[in-house]
């Protein structure tokens, strides 16, 4: 005896909306056609894998993940009902499998609990429209939620001191920025489930949630920047590109996301070019920065280099994970270990560090606010680095800087 099982969408005359999944199954030289019970768009259905593609909802608001287990379901039964009747020698025609299915359907195909955390969880991310990293913080929140809650929850089961137990439980190991931003997004989710109707009152309503707290931004200074770019580092290739790579995200300001993802053809006119990730979905504006002398230094000097090594990119390909672990090798290596106060991102106090300890691809993107910021209007500068006009970020750069404290006390 044989069996193979497939499942495929049923055309229907052109229409692509709502197609059934059917199961087709082979046996014995036998073809038995069975409606799994669940239907799919044909743009969402991945006909390689045989399955709904993920982050899809049906018109029944059904989630891929949902559908997708009832079929594994589906197909591990219609084995079963083969291996039971090869076992025991009994004939087995379509009409007897077809009504052995419809005697399991009951318990294998069964609606979605539709009042579960887990399902609308998924449901909120099918339906929103945010960036790839934004999406991978809220899958997040969404992990430790569930985690903390121990058990999949009906959704109107959560209430205000639910959500004040797990504010607290983070507290625990995350720091309070972290903390401010995973409860940001949780209240965002409940927010979107209560205009869903849903829920009928989100549990965060009328629940304060901590702002952020940061110390004034760290950069480096103009000279210090020259001291990286001027280094001699030939003995050395592997600081040696990461030193590149660092001065030329000083010089254009950008993310690092953005900085591995740029290739030649985001430059254009002697200016870099580029949608930034992190509001290409909220704001989808290209952002244009003119390429200064170093940073088109820069670019000269790997023109000529094989880029099939690293997927064209403009500059030698490396891990941010990577680029931030060498730029503390870079710094030290370099001598750039002034003393710098920040806030501790986990105590919230004020603690003295050197540049090189806190080194990171961040810090270049401060630095090319911070040098500009104090000749150029924000706007100036949020139209090369992707800030919104309402942007906070600006603000914390008003500190007035020592130097021009130095200038005015001279003067009594």
């Amino acid at each position: 005896m044989s069996l193979k099982i497939n499942f495929y969408l049923e055309s229907r005359h052109g229409n692509e909306k709502n197609l059934p999944i059917n199961m087709l199954v082979w046996f014995d030289g036998l073809r038995l056609k069975y409606y799994s019970g669940y239907r799919i768009d044909f743009g969402k259905w991945d006909k390689e894998e045989q399955e709904v593609k993920k982050n899809n909802l049906n018109e029944s608001r059904l989630t891929a993940s949902h559908i997708n287990q009832k079929l594994v379901n589906l197909k591990n039964e219609a084995a079963k009902i083969y291996n039971e009747y090869d076992v025991l020698k009994k004939p087995l025609t379509i009409e007897i499998f077809r009504n052995e299915l419809k005697a399991v359907s009951k318990k294998v195909i069964k609606k979605a609990n539709d009042q579960s955390i887990s399902y609308y969880c998924e449901a909120y991310q099918s339906l929103i429209n945010v960036s790839y990293g934004t999406s991978k913080m809220i899958k997040v929140v969404f992990k430790h939620f569930k985690t903390f809650l121990k058990d999949d929850r009906k959704i109107n089961e959560i209430t205000r001191d639910t959500i004040i137990l797990f504010e607290n439980e983070l507290r625990i190991t995350k720091s309070n920025n972290t903390v401010v931003s995973n409860m940001k997004r949780l209240r965002a989710f409940f927010r979107f489930a209560e205009m869903k109707e849903w829920i009928k009152t989100s549990p965060f309503k009328g629940y304060k949630i901590d702002a952020e707290k940061y110390g004034r931004p760290i950069a480096l200074t103009k000279s210090e920047l020259e001291v990286l770019y001027n280094k001699d580092l030939a003995n050395n290739p592997r600081l040696d590109k990461v030193r590149d790579m660092f001065v030329f995200q000083c010089c254009i300001g950008c993310r690092v996301g953005d900085l591995l993802r740029l290739t030649k053809s985001n430059v254009i006119n002697g200016f870099i070019q580029y949608v930034p990730l992190k509001t290409k979905h909220e704001k989808p504006s290209p952002v244009s920065i003119p390429l200064n002398e170093k940073a088109l230094q820069i670019l000269k000097k790997y023109a000529d280099r094989d880029t099939s090594i690293d997927n064209d990119t403009l500059l030698p390909f490396i891990s941010d994970v990577k680029y931030n672990l060498y730029l503390k090798d870079l710094f030290k290596n370099c001598e750039l270990t002034r003393q710098v106060i920040r806030l501790n991102p986990s105590t919230q106090t004020e603690e003295s560090v050197s540049l090189d300890q806190i080194a990171s691809s961040h810090l270049a993107r401060r630095t090319f606010i911070s040098i500009l910021h104090k000749k150029v209007k924000d706007s100036v500068i949020a139209s090369m680095t992707g800030h919104s006009k309402t942007s906070k970020a600006f603000s914390r750069y008003y500190d007035i800087e020592d130097d021009q404290k130095t200038e005015v006390i001279n003067l009594i």
